[in-house]
């Protein structure tokens, strides 16, 4: 069974943000759109970038337009901009002036979707990020989601991979998004937008019938999958769990589900106070 999907990019239809042309290169037209991804700084990965000023982490790499279609001044204001934000993050009053910067709705939903699969690359790795035009708010969207194949429980190192605990705390190498995430007002919203998203699309029920809708769809193609590559029962890097059957590996995934969704509403940042 392959999976087959396209990379990030920009499209009206996939991230709507602003078609930079090459000859965009002063006043609103060069503010956006940017699409940028922390990673490694390894060439082959993640393509030319920057690494932050603040610590040895994070790259930032430009992702599209990539570092071979954006010119000097495209690349010097997107650095640049960059660099305020940190600049702003690492002052005092950070509290009150990181929304100048961040479009915290798109920070909370990543927040709460990454530590959902309670991803071990999260915060780090495939972190994706796009910055709109001035004149279309000029913020810093975190996303889209991407690459969470080490999640669910599915990784035996560096974090614990059961379903308990905030991953953020362990996999966090950007210094603002920990000072953003200490934020109690940022904390409240957190709680809010959970306390929306488990009654729809965070909803044990929901998750249940969409992991059994998608093994109805794949049906007879399990079994063909499994006569090609002989893998049930044996460990392949980084499996935490190793089923014996596709049905014990569906069972996993279900219950390491349930416990993490009843976990995270246990523990939910944010004043439980609070009017949402």
């Amino acid at each position: 069974v392959y999976l087959l999907i396209e990379k990030i990019k920009r499209d009206d239809n996939r991230v709507d943000i602003a078609n930079l042309k090459s000859s965009d290169v002063s006043g609103d037209e060069l503010t956006g759109g940017y699409i940028l991804q922390i990673d490694r700084d390894d060439p082959d990965i993640s393509g030319d970038g920057w690494r932050s000023s603040y610590g040895t982490f994070p790259f930032y790499a430009y992702h599209d337009p990539n570092d071979d279609q954006l010119v000097t001044a495209q690349k010097t204001y997107i650095r640049n901009w960059i660099t305020d934000f940190e600049q702003a993050m690492n002052r005092s009053n950070y509290a009150t002036t990181y929304e100048n910067y961040i479009d915290i709705n798109s920070f909370v939903d990543y927040f709460l979707i990454n530590e959902m699969a309670k991803h071990v690359d999260a915060f780090k790795l495939s972190f994706y990020m796009y910055k709109r035009k001035d004149s279309n708010g000029g913020k810093l969207h975190l996303g889209p989601i991407w690459d969470i194949n080490l999640g669910y429980g599915n990784f035996d190192f560096g974090c614990n991979p059961n379903p308990f605990g905030w991953i953020y705390s362990c996999t966090s190498d950007a210094f603002w998004f920990d000072r953003i995430m200490g934020i109690p007002a940022v904390q409240d919203r957190i709680y809010c937008r959970w306390q929306e998203l488990k009654q729809q699309s965070f909803d044990t029920t929901t998750i249940y019938a969409k992991i059994d809708s998608l093994v109805a769809e794949l049906g007879p193609a399990v079994d063909r999958n499994f006569n090609e590559y002989d893998i049930l029962g044996t460990y392949i890097w980084p499996n935490n769990y190793v089923g014996n059957t596709y049905a014990d590996e569906i069972d996993f995934l279900k219950t390491w589900l349930a416990l993490r969704l009843s976990w995270m509403d246990n523990n939910m940042l944010g004043n439980p106070s609070i009017n949402c």
